[in-house]
Formats: C-alpha cells, structure tokens, sequence
C-alpha cells in the first residue's frame, strides 16, 4: 500500500510540472520554441497533461520497470544502517515557475552531504549508453541543488549482468540549457498549440485522443502479458518434455503437451499461381468486418 501510495503521488505531481524523467523532452522543447517548429505529438500530450487539458495516463508496469525496482531495493538494502540516506526524496527548484512546478524524486538522497543516487536498470544498453541517454536527468539533480550525482546502473543483457557505479560530474552546458528551456517555455505557455492534430491536420476530438491513449495502455499491458505468459509456458514444456509428461491437471488448469515435429498445410497460393481457375472455382467469398492497425510509435523523449 505504501508503494501504491507513492506511485499514485509521483503520477499526481507529474500533473503539476517537469520532473526529472521529463529532462531530455524540457531540452527538445526548448530547442523547437528556439528554432520555430512545431511541438511534437508526444511534447503536446505532456504538456495538455500539464495545462489540465488531459487526464494523467495510467503507468503502466512492465517487466523491466519491475526488474528496475528490484536493483532500487536491492540498492536500498545497501543503505541500510545510513540513516541520512533517505529513499524517494522529492527536491523542488528554487525559482518559482508561472506555469508548472520543477521537481524530481531522486532515488536516493544523502541529506548529510546533498548526494543524490539514482538507478538504471537495462537489458540492452552498454553503461557508457546509459550514461548518455539518461543525462538530461542527472544533470536535472544538479539543477535542483544536488551537491554530487551518483549514478549506479546495471545492465543485464546476453546472460551477463554487469554493475557499475560512478560519480556524474556536473555539466554546466546542459544545466544552463535546462534552466533556458524552461524559462522560454514558461514564458512561451499562452502562444504553444497544444492541439492534437491527425496525418491530415485536422483537430481529434477529445474522445478520439483518449481512447488512442487508452488503447495504448491496453496493447502495452497485452504485450507485458503475453511475454510474461510465453517465458511461464516454456517453462511447463521444458519440464513435460524432459519428463515425458503429454498431460498435467490442477484444481484451475489443464495443460496439454505436444512434442514436436513435423506439420503439413495446404498452400493456397500456390494452386491459386499454378491452377487459378480450380482455386476461384473453391475460393468462398465472405464478409470482412472493419478493423483498424494500433502501433505504437517509439520516441526516445517519451
């Protein structure tokens, strides 16, 4: 309940400003008001989240966001008989925004000495990688007043699982870059279009842009299952199959092994391009319902 309690918290402060996490998409913004482009799809959503326009979206858990809390409370293990280290502290900037709120939830702070330490987990990025795709964020910490940053990443990738730890120096570039997104975004807020707009660009209503997002969710939480379900699956079919098991039964499931081997199918196309009269003289027609494709677009600043 505790954890439920702090995720519904940082979800309900992401409502009100920039946290850490939003670093790397402050600086793409701040470039497009820069150079007169158009805000992103994803840039507009953030901020309609910001402005009040849209609701909060759900977070959805999938399983590298719960191995990345595991390395968090693995960590956190680490720290334990430091009493000054104090886990999920929220830090706020000193100057006062118009529109929006500037904070971040470090993972770990030392309130002793003002070192903040944040964890990455990845299965697919070398530590060099994680360094450069997070540090937006990083230096976002000492925007806010972080005396060090430490960061502590694990990458676990191609059955090797590599720790590292480093000491992130400051980056006056990039914190400076920050703090000018940020003030050219306040003060731009009234003039942003934060429109939703179609291919065609045309306006979506209201209802079309949150049943998109809610179908987002939903397909990102298929997906999470449907992994989940394949790597609990080919465990049952290892262990039947070395144990010559063909059937199992619980008091909630059957499961049914077949070994494998070889399979036949009828290949359509191929009568259809050697005999196509016989195939249309078989071919039934039907009735085909409407349907539509959901991709989800991947965006390094979403």
């Amino acid at each position: 309940m505790e954890k439920e309690n702090h995720d519904f918290e940082i979800r309900a402060s992401r409502a009100l400003g920039f946290g850490g996490s939003d670093a790397a998409m402050v600086l793409a913004i701040g470039k497009k008001i820069a150079e007169g482009q158009e805000l992103t799809t994803t840039m507009k959503r953030r901020l309609r989240v910001i402005a009040g326009l849209d609701p909060i979206p759900e977070a959805v858990a999938t399983e590298d966001m719960e191995m990345g809390h595991a390395f968090e409370e693995e960590t956190a293990k680490s720290f334990q008989g430091f009493p000054e280290i104090i886990r999920e502290w929220k830090m706020e900037a000193g100057k006062e925004y118009k529109h929006f709120k500037v904070f971040a939830h470090a993972d770990f702070l030392n309130t002793k000495t003002g070192t903040v330490t944040e964890c990455k987990w990845t299965r697919t990025l070398t530590f060099d990688k994680v360094r450069e795709r997070y540090m937006a964020q990083l230096q976002w910490y000492y925007m806010l007043g972080a005396s060090s940053v430490v960061l502590r990443g694990r990458v676990d990738a191609m059955g090797m699982c590599v720790d590292h730890k480093e000491e992130i120096q400051e980056d006056k570039t990039i914190t400076e870059a920050l703090e000018w997104s940020l003030e050219k975004i306040d003060e731009c807020w009234d003039a942003l279009d934060l429109r939703i707009t179609e291919a065609g660009g045309n306006e979506l209503p209201p209802e079309i842009v949150s049943a998109v997002r809610e179908c987002k969710t939903s397909k990102q939480s298929i997906e999470g299952l449907q992994r989940h379900y394949d790597e609990q699956s080919a465990i049952i079919r290892e262990w039947m199959g070395n144990n010559g098991m063909s059937r199992i039964s619980s008091d909630n499931a059957t499961v049914t092994y077949t070994p494998a081997g070889s399979s036949s199918r009828f290949d359509s196309a191929g009568l259809k391009k050697a005999y196509p009269k016989i195939w249309e003289m078989f071919n039934k027609k039907g009735e085909k319902k409407e349907y539509i494709t959901f991709k989800i677009q991947s965006n390094d600043n979403e």
